[in-house]
């Protein structure tokens, strides 16, 4: 498992030219890993000039790239149904994963479901849908030694109960969850339950964990500790789920510095007896100081 809690940010908040010098002052408390997200994802598919950009970043030591979360947007989750546009999916997935597992060495994928379009078919359409998409990516992802995580989220599709179900259909150790915990917990308050047992709906198919907070009502990704959840109860328990393969925050909506930030998720890897990175060298970089939203 990988032993750090790995950052997944919101990087459209930072001007694209101050991405290094964001990376160098999370580096400076101790934080070094990132996730590729969409647009990044576009950038290192297909514009041949951007991976020597993150080629720089990681020889300079300052930040890693560890796994991908949804990195092409919602028109290429593995729910949505466009037989035309299955090619051109099937292309950018398996092109993504090929490049960052063998550039980076990366071990997890995460995709959605469906994110922003609502699915109206069956369990068993769902299925044979995934078959469809997944089949030739997930056999890709395999040889490169990357786990693909499917997304919890707020649909009855993406339900704890119900996502294992597609998971273990496949029957891979390759393919399992990603458990985000924002999204267990509205789920949790919904049905009037507790949020470990929810957890534990999941817990065997878990490869890769989202950390973020809300009030068990709004999807609001804050940082952890700013919402309802008992991190202390939950991590020692997660940290520990046997397929695990990343821990990620996704407090993505939290305008809080960056310190403050490290600060926080410092505290949830103390809950979970997880190693801590020594920091950088102080780079006196202060981009993002709370005041920006």
């Amino acid at each position: 498992m990988q032993t750090t809690i790995t950052h997944f940010l919101d990087w459209d908040k930072y001007a694209d030219a101050d991405w290094e010098k964001v990376m160098a002052e999370f580096a400076e408390h101790g934080h070094r890993d990132f996730v590729v997200y969409d647009r990044w994802g576009l950038l290192l598919a297909l514009d041949a000039k951007f991976p020597a950009r993150f080629r720089r970043i990681r020889d300079g030591g300052t930040a890693r790239l560890v796994g991908a979360h949804g990195p092409f947007g919602s028109y290429f989750d593995l729910l949505a149904d466009d037989p035309e546009f299955e090619p051109v999916s099937r292309y950018v997935h398996t092109h993504l994963i090929e490049m960052l597992a063998g550039e980076y060495g990366i071990t997890s994928y995460t995709v959605h479901p469906l994110n922003d379009f609502l699915y109206r078919g069956s369990i068993d359409d769902a299925k044979k849908l995934l078959e469809r998409t997944l089949t030739p990516i997930l056999e890709v992802a395999a040889k490169n030694n990357v786990a693909i995580a499917i997304e919890n989220g707020l649909q009855p599709i993406d339900q704890p109960d119900v996502l294992p179900e597609l998971v273990k259909h496949f029957d891979s150790p390759y393919f399992g969850c990603c458990c985000d915990i924002g999204h267990l917990n509205i789920a949790a308050h919904r049905r009037g339950l507790d949020l470990m047992q929810c957890l534990e709906m999941m817990y065997p198919t878990i490869v890769v964990a989202h950390l973020h907070d809300n009030d068990g009502q709004r999807d609001l990704h804050q940082v952890a500790g700013l919402g309802s959840i008992d991190w202390r109860r939950l991590m020692p328990v997660l940290a520990r789920a046997p397929r695990l393969r990343s821990l990620q925050n996704e407090g993505i909506y939290s305008y809080i510095p960056v310190g403050e930030i490290c600060e926080r998720i410092d505290r949830i890897r103390e809950y979970a007896a997880l190693p801590m990175d020594a920091p950088a060298k102080n780079t006196g970089c202060r981009i993002f100081d709370g005041s920006q939203k």
